[in-house]
This record gives structure tokens, C-alpha cells and sequence, in this order.
């Protein structure tokens, strides 16, 4: 590497004794270097000055222009040592009268050196013009997804801060960046119910918002968790555990949802869906995931045959069965919908296609109802009422 100073700069018309070995030895300053118009090295810190005067200051950047500047020197210096080195010839046979033939060949010579040195220095030229542009692009785009980042935690922040301000809830590590908050976790049934109308009459109707449209990475997508139906009246207690898979991989953690005690179906559910129910009213943000079509949603379901006055599980809770959701399409569209999906016996496969899928028998008649939602139309469908007795639009 090079010392790149003004005051301490190569004179153009002194050849250097040993310039490989001068390379090895010598080390990077970055003193800022006057513009002088004329070659290739010139005009490269003069790119530097601006850049620096701009506010630039990645090491990285820096160390790349010095070496431009650097090889720009080298081949100046050699251009001019091979121009010395004609001159030289020509005083020291001054009086030689040299053949026309010879003489044209060796114009012609001078002529293409002089072609392929302008040709290296314009490929050196564009070779480092591209390398500046490659990493200022990396910079604009990395710095870019940061500030979406922080926009978005700072709005899922301020929401969940005004949904729950005596309730904060612990986030959801399964999935990189997201958080798990209950919607309701303090209204009984009939006034959360009550809650979900009165908002709702104010926005447009949230079944129109779900259904295809395009996916936006950074924002991601929204699981509502709503309600277990179909439930054995034996049973008192379930709960949720969740987990991403790709192509059958577990990614990250299976997480927990907190328990939630089952409710007695009435006369209109229990013709519909035999069994009793669980309000589950969980939502959880995924933000920042790439979609695939072998990306999915595995949800593991426990139960219990009893909770005590503090919703805290007066047995153990087992886990007894599973379901799987594809959560992207061939397009790389969210599955953006209401879904009902029938709970399997174990154990969990989670590498099964949706037709292996149907060969797995179903856990009695318990199925969960949830949404898929872009992140865009996530408040709107924090809006929707969860009515056990209206699961008709799960499909």
C-alpha cells in the first residue's frame, strides 16, 4: 500500500529504484489531497475530496480510492519512464538516418502502446467507479431497511401501548422481530363482543380487506389467533404452541400462548360444531420474513381437564394434537384469509404436503379458526368480532 500525501507525493519525473518492493513497505495515510486538473490520479482525489467533504467517512471507501489513486500513479510513472526512455534513444543517436519501413513500424508501435495504455487507465477508471457505486448502493439499501425497521417497531409500539396500558405483553421469539399480544385478554365474551362492534362500525367491513394481493417483506404479515372450537366437554383448559417451518426445518423456538379456559357452546354452536369452545384472541405481527412457498405455520395444541380461579392449569396441560398452514403461495402471496384447520393426531409432521396432510386422522372434531392478514390490513382485522357462533367465513 501507498502514503498518499501532498506534501510528501512522487515527483512524476523521478523514476523509483525498487517501486514493488516501496509497495510492500509503505502504509496508507489519509490527508486530504489538493485537486490539481490533468491525469487519471488527479481527477481520482478529487472524487475523494468530495467524498469526504460530503460527509463520507467508510474506511473501506477510503482505502478503495487510495489504492485507484495508487495503481493511477503507477501507470503515469510508466508512461513517462517509456517516454524518457525513446528520448534517450533519439539524443544518443542523433545523426542516425533510420530506413522509411523501419521508421513507420516503429511510429506504428509507439502508436498502439500509447492505445493500450489509454485503454488500461480507462479500464482502471471504470473498474473503480463501479466499485464506489456498488457499495453506495449497499449503503443506501442497507440503510434503508433499517429505517423501515425502526418505523414499523415504533408503530407496533405506540399501538400496543394504547390497546394495553396496563397490560403489557412479553413478545413472541419465535419468529425473528415479532410480538404476540392477546387482543381482549381482560373483556369477558359478551363485552369484548359489545368492544368489537362498536369499533367496527366506524371501518370498512375486514372480511373485504383479506384475500390476494401483493406482499411486502419488510412489513410481513399478521396471524389473528381467534378461537378453538369442537373442544371435549371433558377438557377445561387449552393452549397454543406456534412455530415457523421451512420445508420442514423448525426455525427458531416453538413458543407458548398463554391458557385460556373452554366455554360452554350454546344451542346455535353445538348444531354446527359439536363440542365446546376456547376464545383464544391472540394476534402476533411477523415483520421482515421472506416469502416462500415451503414456509409454514405449525401449531401444536395442549390440553388440560382443569383451571383454578387464577387461569392457571390445576393439572398438567398435554399435548394432543397439531395443524399446519402454507403460509405463502407459488406467487409469493401471503395466504391472506380466514382458515379453519382440523387439529391431526400425533406425532407432528411437519414436512407433509397438504394432500399427505388429509391421510392424517383428525383429533375428534377440534379445529382452529384464525386469519392471515398483510400487515397493512392488520389494524383493521384487530377490529373484527370473534363470534363463536358466527364461524362461517373460516373456510
Amino acid at each position: 500500500m501507498f502514503i498518499l500525501c501532498w506534501c510528501c507525493r512522487p515527483n512524476p519525473t523521478e523514476v523509483p529504484s525498487n517501486p514493488p518492493e516501496e509497495k510492500k513497505t509503505q502504509h496508507i495515510t489519509f490527508d486530504l489531497i489538493s485537486f490539481v486538473a490533468g491525469p487519471l490520479s488527479a481527477q481520482i482525489r478529487a472524487l475523494h475530496l468530495a467524498y469526504m467533504q460530503s460527509g463520507g467517512s467508510d474506511p473501506e471507501v477510503l482505502a478503495h480510492m487510495h489504492d485507484l489513486e495508487a495503481e493511477a500513479l503507477t501507470l503515469e510513472q510508466a508512461k513517462h519512464r517509456a517516454e524518457s526512455k525513446i528520448k534517450r534513444r533519439r539524443m544518443k543517436f542523433p545523426h542516425r538516418v533510420l530506413d522509411p519501413d523501419v521508421l513507420a513500424v516503429e511510429q506504428e508501435n509507439q502508436r498502439l502502446e500509447e492505445e493500450i495504455f489509454r485503454i488500461q487507465l480507462a479500464r482502471e477508471k471504470h473498474k473503480g467507479e463501479h466499485g464506489l457505486i456498488d457499495i453506495q448502493k449497499d449503503h443506501i439499501h442497507q440503510m434503508a431497511s433499517l429505517q423501515a425497521e425502526i418505523a414499523f417497531l415504533r408503530r407496533e409500539k405506540e399501538k400496543d401501548r394504547e390497546r394495553r396500558p396496563h397490560h403489557p405483553q412479553a413478545p413472541l421469539s419465535v419468529f425473528p422481530g415479532s410480538s404476540m399480544a392477546v387482543t381482549h385478554p381482560d373483556l369477558p365474551l359478551d363485552q369484548s363482543s359489545k368492544q368489537h362492534s362498536l369499533m367496527g362500525s366506524h371501518v370498512t367491513d375486514p372480511l373485504q380487506a383479506l384475500g390476494p394481493a401483493p406482499y411486502d417483506p419488510v412489513a410481513g404479515f399478521v396471524i389473528f389467533y381467534d378461537l378453538v372450537t369442537g373442544v371435549e366437554a371433558t377438557l377445561r383448559s387449552v393452549r397454543l404452541l406456534a412455530g415457523l417451518y421451512f420445508n420442514g426445518q423448525k426455525l427458531g423456538q416453538t413458543t407458548p400462548m398463554p391458557p385460556v379456559q373452554c366455554q360452554p357452546a350454546g344451542p346455535l354452536l353445538s348444531t354446527k360444531s359439536p363440542g365446546n369452545y376456547a376464545i383464544l384472541a391472540v394476534k402476533q405481527p411477523v415483520p421482515r420474513v421472506q416469502p416462500s412457498p415451503d414456509l409454514s405455520l405449525v401449531i401444536e395444541i395442549q390440553t388440560s381437564e382443569g383451571l383454578d380461579l387464577f387461569n392457571h392449569e390445576t393439572e398438567g396441560l398435554v399435548t394432543c394434537g397439531w395443524a399446519k398452514l402454507n403460509l405463502f403461495d407459488q406467487h409469493n402471496q401471503v395466504h391472506s384469509g380466514h382458515w379453519r384447520l382440523p387439529f391431526r393426531s400425533l406425532p407432528v409432521q411437519a414436512s407433509l404436503s397438504p394432500g399427505q396432510l388429509n391421510s392424517v386422522p383428525q383429533l375428534g372434531n377440534m379445529e382452529l379458526c384464525l386469519r392471515v392478514a398483510n400487515a397493512r390490513d392488520g389494524d383493521e382485522q384487530t377490529l373484527e368480532e370473534i363470534d363463536p357462533n358466527n364461524t362461517n367465513q373460516y373456510k
